[in-house]
Formats: C-alpha cells, sequence, structure tokens
C-alpha cells in the first residue's frame, strides 16, 4: 500500500492527477483503513475540479479518523467550492478547535460564513487569516471589502480593496478594482 501511496505522490507532483488517482485506489485496496491515502485522493480529485469525487474521498477518510485535521480542512474547503456554506461552517470549525492558528482554515470558515449573511461573525475569520497568512491571505480583503460594503462603511471597503491592490497589482480586474475603490471613496464623505 505505501508503495502505491509514494508512487501516487510522485505522478501528483508532475500533474499527472488521474495516475495519482489509479495509484490511491490500489493503495486502499490493499489498506482500505488508510486515511492518508482516502485524504491524498480527496486532493487530487479537486486538483481535477471533480468536487464531488473529493467530497466523497474525505468523507471516508473521516470515517477513518473523525479527527484528521487535513481531511476535515480539505472537506470544508470542497464544501464552500460547492456552495454548500451551510455544510462547511460546522466543519470548519471542528478542523480549527484544534488547529486555531490554520489561515487556510479560517480563511474558509470567514467567505462560507459571509456567504450566509453572518458578517460578524465572517469578519472575524476573514482578519485571523489575514493576521496568521499574511500576503497569502490577500483574497480575504476582496471579501472584507464586500462586508463592509455591505454595511455601509464605504471608507473600510475601499482600504480594503486598496491593501488588495498592494499584495495582487496584476490581478486581472484591477482597473475596475481602482475605480471600484474611487467611487467608494467618492461616496463616503
Amino acid at each position: 500500500a505505501l508503495t502505491h501511496y509514494e508512487s501516487a505522490m510522485e505522478l501528483a507532483k508532475k500533474n499527472e492527477h488521474q495516475g495519482a488517482i489509479a495509484e490511491l485506489k490500489l493503495a486502499i485496496a490493499e489498506y482500505p483503513t488508510f486515511t492518508q491515502a482516502f485524504n491524498e485522493l480527496g486532493v487530487q480529485y479537486l486538483k481535477l475540479n471533480k468536487l464531488e469525487e473529493a467530497n466523497e474521498a474525505f468523507q471516508r477518510a473521516l470515517k477513518i479518523d473523525p479527527a484528521s485535521f487535513p481531511a476535515l480542512i480539505n472537506r470544508g474547503i470542497v464544501n464552500v467550492m460547492m456552495k454548500r456554506y451551510g455544510e462547511a461552517v460546522p466543519i470548519l470549525r471542528k478542523a480549527l478547535k484544534n488547529h486555531e492558528q490554520s489561515a487556510v482554515g479560517h480563511y474558509f470558515l470567514g467567505q462560507a460564513l459571509a456567504n450566509l449573511g453572518l458578517f460578524d461573525d465572517a469578519e472575524k475569520d476573514l482578519l485571523k487569516a489575514l493576521e496568521l497568512g499574511k500576503e497569502e491571505m490577500k483574497e480575504a480583503h476582496r471579501i472584507l471589502a464586500i462586508i463592509y460594503s455591505a454595511k455601509g462603511s464605504k471608507k473600510r471597503a475601499a482600504d480594503e480593496l486598496d491593501a488588495y491592490l498592494k499584495l495582487a497589482p496584476t490581478t486581472p480586474d484591477a482597473e475596475k478594482l481602482k475605480d471600484q475603490i474611487r467611487k467608494l471613496r467618492e461616496s463616503d464623505p
């Protein structure tokens, strides 16, 4: 099983996701309680944008080890990607319970909460993601801008978009964002 798993990891490094999936399935066939193999199977499906298959693989990993942080965080992420925000929230909260220093966990929890309209909770997690992950979590600035704009705080929304553009000056929608910042600042006397 370990040989198949290691082979899958080598294939994954070369972006040969289908081959990696085949090797992981062989590893699981030999060792049906191989949590890491199920988690990695989910990751490979995720890279192929096969979200349902990824979710199923993460669920199988969690049946073996309900406290597996990688499987919890990945299952939370895939639920956010599938726009199942209500399902994602408890999964991500469980993941963060013992790994509260996960910037990625806070980012996706913040994103899920924001999409559920729970702006105050979302803001806390997005700010925590930025504190822990710094510029790697730059997308949190965009979500915070939406939250602040929805709350009527145009200046804060503009400040968040400014912060985002400083970290991602070559984003494809940079000009659109600059225009949005100008409009936000003009509408907030």
